[in-house]
């Protein structure tokens, strides 16, 4: 049972890697294109300090509400 458990533990870190390695990729497109630091939604910026703490982020904090 704990190989198993363990098994399905390594699956989903490797799941997490994989969507955070999507997520890099899609942040350097933005910073290449200038749409970097800018909301999907609304198209206002993304406040520094939530960017600077998740580089990756595609929406300002009012579009996460």
């Amino acid at each position: 049972m704990e190989a198993i458990q363990a098994q399905q533990m390594a699956v989903e870190s490797e799941r997490r890697r994989q969507r955070h390695l999507v997520a890099i990729e899609g942040a350097l497109r933005r910073i290449d294109s200038g749409d970097f630091g800018y909301c999907f939604v609304c198209d206002e910026e993304i406040e520094a300090p939530r960017l600077q703490a998740e580089p990756t982020i595609t929406r300002c904090i009012n579009c996460v509400e």
